[in-house]
């Protein structure tokens, strides 16, 4: 299965469901669409994106998960990435690519080493047991695969 790397409090704030766009300044378009991990880099972002995450979820910083309590350096969650759009109506569309993503739920803690861009999971040896599990009653596998 495929896996992006994105820094918190980003990554939280995808596969709580909150944030719809994931921007990149990718060179080129990625080809795939389909079910897609969530990978929590080992470094939150900067400061300010906490204050920047807050304001647009329009409630206090102290209202988004505390940053110590999220988890840093593995899989935390899945999607469907369902398309690239150029520009888009979202207040987490910041560009100049937005990757959108649908469908999101958080998946049980499996620490694993992040990468660069899309890259490949083996669902069934780099996850946990529990995520596995949590991964089959997921619906957004209904959206069918294209790659």
């Amino acid at each position: 299965m495929k896996c992006l790397s994105i820094r918190n409090p980003w990554a939280w704030a995808i596969v709580t469901g909150k944030k719809d766009v994931e921007n990149r300044a990718w060179s080129r378009l990625p080809y795939y669409r389909g079910p897609l991990l969530i990978h929590a880099s080992k470094r939150p972002d900067e400061a300010g994106a906490f204050r920047a995450c807050a304001e647009i979820l329009g409630v206090p910083a102290s209202h988004l998960c505390n940053r110590d309590d999220m988890k840093y350096g593995g899989v935390v969650g899945v999607c469907y990435f369902a398309h690239v759009v150029k520009e888009s109506p979202s207040p987490w569309f910041f560009g100049p690519l937005g990757l959108v993503l649908q469908d999101a739920i958080p998946l049980p803690f499996t620490p694993l080493l992040g990468q660069l861009g899309l890259f490949d999971v083996d669902v069934d040896h780099d996850l946990c047991e529990d995520a596995q599990k949590e991964l089959a009653k997921w619906g957004g596998l209904a959206h069918g695969v294209e790659k």
